[in-house]
């Protein structure tokens, strides 16, 4: 059986703002420690691992300066991105070109 990780986060504040998050997932036998920087990714990946109503207050509670603790426990799967802001493949396809006056 898969071993469950308990997550804490730690924000990084500069000027009022959330710029980042220091992450770490314990289970019994490993830990993984991680910085992950503020693209406002956050709501949606919180919201894959959590209901969406929690991830709003844990992510509250980060931009307000706060430690917190992820509720439950977590695979490994769940957090192995790091919870960083992903590219979508729509953004690795060249925009469409289009001809201009004069160029057909």
């Amino acid at each position: 059986m898969a071993e469950g990780y308990r997550i804490s986060a730690m924000p990084e504040i500069e000027d009022g703002t959330l710029t980042g998050v220091y992450f770490i997932a314990a289970s019994e036998s490993q830990r993984h420690e991680w910085f992950t920087r503020n693209c406002g990714q956050f709501p949606i990946v919180f919201a894959r691992v959590m209901p969406r109503e929690v991830a709003r207050v844990l992510l509250a509670s980060l931009e307000a300066g706060d430690r917190v603790e992820f509720p439950g426990r977590y695979s490994e799967e769940q957090f192995d991105r790091q919870f960083a802001f992903e590219w979508s493949p729509v953004h690795f396809l060249r925009p469409p070109e289009f001809a201009r006056p004069g160029e057909y």
